[in-house]
């Protein structure tokens, strides 16, 4: 069963906190009380949880939005697994693609010679999972930082990713973020960061879908 948001409004005091959190706007106050307004948007992740200083917000179960996520991806074709997945060995040892550690945005550095002249991707975290060649669609020949926009602070993203870019060469960028609507935020974010900065930098923004598909890749 799949989780869906359950307010307690006898406990809920309106104070509104759940709302600032909740990245798909699918919380309001109603009549002084937190309330789902908009259940197709709400994710189930459950980020206005830990928030709510009463203890009115709990998860429940759902079979309706499991069945609209089955349909979606029984109905759709999935990519041909590769022949080493199917009978032939496969080399688990092979090396990683990817040339430096950290790669969690708020353990970067700020300014770095790995930044030089670099190709930057900028990655939410389920990306990785999700899309199946992410090592050699994202990470080969390129300098990889990773973040959860919905489970940490945007913002404080947003403002270490500025510094990044501000203080170093960078050459290009990706954003690769899923097709929930709370991962739209990273895109946003450092689409912001290169206006305020005023700087020519070709940015490329790549949409997955949860059945591990490019919905969309566009250079802007």
């Amino acid at each position: 069963m799949t989780p869906k948001i359950y307010i307690d409004e006898t406990l809920c005091n309106g104070c509104g906190r759940c709302i600032t959190t909740c990245a798909e706007g699918s919380l309001k106050i109603v009549n002084g009380k937190a309330r789902l307004v908009n259940e197709a948007l709400c994710d189930g992740l459950g980020a206005c949880l830990n928030t709510c200083p009463q203890g009115a917000i709990s998860k429940e179960e759902t079979g309706h939005r499991r069945d609209l996520i089955t349909i979606s991806i029984q109905t759709s074709a999935s990519p041909p697994l590769p022949r080493t997945c199917i009978g032939e060995s496969v080399n688990f040892d092979q090396a990683t693609d990817l040339r430096h550690w950290p790669v969690q945005i708020s353990l970067l550095p700020i300014r770095s010679p790995l930044f030089r002249d670099a190709h930057l991707t900028i990655s939410a975290d389920c990306v990785p999972f999700a899309y199946r060649d992410f090592h050699l669609r994202f990470v080969a020949g390129k300098r990889v930082c990773t973040g959860c926009p919905k489970l940490d602070d945007i913002k404080f993203y947003e403002g270490k990713l500025e510094k990044i870019i501000s203080l170093n060469e960078i050459r290009k960028i990706e954003v690769a973020y899923m097709e929930v609507p709370c991962c739209g935020a990273l895109p946003r974010a450092v689409s912001a960061v290169r206006k305020r900065l005023e700087k020519s930098i070709p940015l490329t923004l790549t949409r997955v879908g949860i059945d591990g598909r490019i919905i969309e890749s566009k250079t802007v």
